[in-house]
């Protein structure tokens, strides 16, 4: 059988980080080979190939080549002098190979970075490593087959080592018989290239909240695209202004002002879910300052995406926080005010007069 080299022979294998393991096969125990190798250049009836399948779910773009393999024999006549890997197309019913068809293969010279791994049921085992380029770009979901030879100059004993983690076999042409078999047993080798990207977007956009004064709100978005996901909370810098600035955890005091008795607590502000809260423990309450839109913009390695921004509605005549406007209110408020207590200061001005009670009758008599 002939090759067909369809891609640049590699003089030499460079080393690089690759981005990712899209596709592995284990090796198998106990050991032994699956015969793939030919007698370069002009073939001999010992030849053998050997196919395997593969399919990569979400698809990707292979760069990288490692594999297992070993010498039937022990290399009596020499190792390798180098390898073809070809990928092959399923044929028209997808258990075989579509050997009538032209494949896209990378080749190398010399020996792939051949390394001594240990002896394993009395073989030898050696692995192999192969960058390719232009990378193999493999679609989603759908069944391709390697082939891995490796080419020889007297007689052909080199074989790819069997594996775990595919359907169990491997389908091989044995030149001498000019016939197609199935064998069983994977063969061990891994894909390493880069996975399709998919950009961020926004699945769940948080809504408005209300809550009182000394109350808390909690918001929440949901994203999706490749991971990992990317959070980042951010707040409108004045109402209707459009203009959003990144939130940090901790307090708001760098930026609602620290106004006598204004000041929140954020949380959860690179999370999915952001709460604001009123800085309860040092006797703070929520102000007009947070009553402003919040969103969220959710990005990953190839994209980002904001949601919509949703209103923080601060009901501040809801003086007690029990979730309605009425007297009762009016009582709290009023407790507070003749006790100087700082929520007294209903207008944040620094002083607790008449003032405020004019501005909180005001608020409780427009109500929420």
């Amino acid at each position: 059988m002939k090759r067909f080299v369809l891609a640049v022979v590699f003089a030499a294998i460079a080393s690089h980080s690759p981005a990712d393991v899209l596709y592995l096969h284990t090796p198998y125990s106990p050991a032994g080979l699956a015969p793939s190798s030919w007698v370069e250049p002009d073939d001999s009836d010992s030849d053998q190939y050997t196919w395997d399948a593969f399919t990569l779910a979400s698809g990707g773009t292979v760069t990288q080549v490692k594999w297992r393999g070993g010498y039937q024999l022990g290399a009596p006549y020499g190792h390798v002098t180098g390898f073809v890997i070809g990928f092959w197309p399923s044929n028209s019913y997808g258990g075989e190979p579509d050997v009538l068809a032209h494949p896209v293969e990378y080749s190398v010279r010399g020996l792939a970075g051949e390394s001594y791994v240990g002896t394993f049921n009395g073989i030898a085992m050696y692995e192999y490593t192969m960058n390719i380029s232009p990378g193999f770009v493999a679609e989603p979901g759908i069944k391709y087959w390697i082939q891995i030879e490796g080419s020889q100059t007297t007689y052909p004993d080199w074989g790819l080592a069997w594996g775990v983690g595919g359907d169990g076999s491997n389908f091989r042409y044995i030149r001498g018989y000019h016939m197609f078999f199935n064998y069983s047993h994977d063969t061990t080798f891994s894909l390493i290239g880069t996975s399709p990207c998919t950009g961020a977007g926004v699945v769940q956009d948080p809504v408005g909240v209300g809550t009182c004064a000394a109350g808390s709100a909690e918001f929440l978005a949901s994203g999706s695209g490749t991971g990992p996901l990317a959070y980042q909370w951010e707040r409108e810098t004045s109402p209707g202004s459009n203009e959003f600035v990144a939130l940090s955890d901790g307090s708001t005091g760098s930026w609602d002002g620290g106004g006598p008795g204004v000041g929140a607590i954020v949380l959860g502000s690179d999370t999915d879910t952001l709460t604001i809260s009123a800085d309860s423990g040092n006797g703070l309450r929520l102000a007009p300052v947070h009553a402003v839109r919040y969103r969220c913009t959710i990005s990953n390695g190839c994209g980002s995406a904001s949601s919509v921004g949703a209103l923080l509605s601060v009901c501040f005549a809801d003086f007690n926080c029990d979730g309605g406007v009425n007297t009762l209110d009016v009582l709290g408020f009023l407790n507070a005010w003749s006790t100087q207590a700082e929520a007294g200061d209903f207008n944040h001005d620094g002083a607790v007069n008449t003032l405020d009670v004019l501005a909180f009758l005001n608020a409780w008599s427009t109500g929420c």
